[in-house]
């Protein structure tokens, strides 16, 4: 094994990875239309990750810096993925006439839009499904296709 060879796998052992508070949404008012019909209905899905971190740890699951190459363990952290489906409502971002809107205004918009949607606990859950018989559809809260993992 060459030293171009060594220094690249020592580097893959020991990347880390830091990704926090990503939505990625796509919403749609014209592709899919009724049966029947041509009324089109909206709709959006998207994809959250509160906070996802990865990194090389020694065999007591400690982060360090890999110089050998007996074994490799990497600690995955993983909090707040979700995917949604939202149907049959218009956009609750933006509109075409919010596109002159200063940028400050959008990303402002954009954050209390995410946050009105908070991930609901365990318990929180099991009380909205008690009470109503369902944990979909709650006024704020995405139809989920994956339930928040923490």
């Amino acid at each position: 094994e060459g030293f171009v060879m060594s220094l690249v796998t020592k580097i893959i052992d020991n990347v880390q990875i830091r990704i926090s508070n990503v939505h990625i949404r796509y919403e749609d008012d014209h592709s899919r239309h009724k049966p029947g019909t041509n009324k089109a209905v909206p709709f959006a899905v998207g994809v959250t990750v509160s906070k996802l971190n990865a990194q090389t740890t020694d065999a007591q699951w400690r982060p360090a810096f890999v110089t050998d190459k007996k074994e490799t363990h990497k600690l995955a952290e993983l909090e707040g993925l979700s995917v949604y489906w939202d149907h049959g409502s218009s956009s609750k971002l933006l509109t075409h006439a919010d596109s002159t809107m200063p940028r400050d205004q959008i990303i402002k918009r954009f954050h209390e839009f995410v946050n009105q949607d908070l991930i609901l606990r365990k318990n929180e859950r099991e009380a909205l499904l008690a009470h109503t018989g369902s944990i979909l559809n709650r006024k704020g809260v995405h139809s989920y296709i994956l339930w928040p993992v923490d």
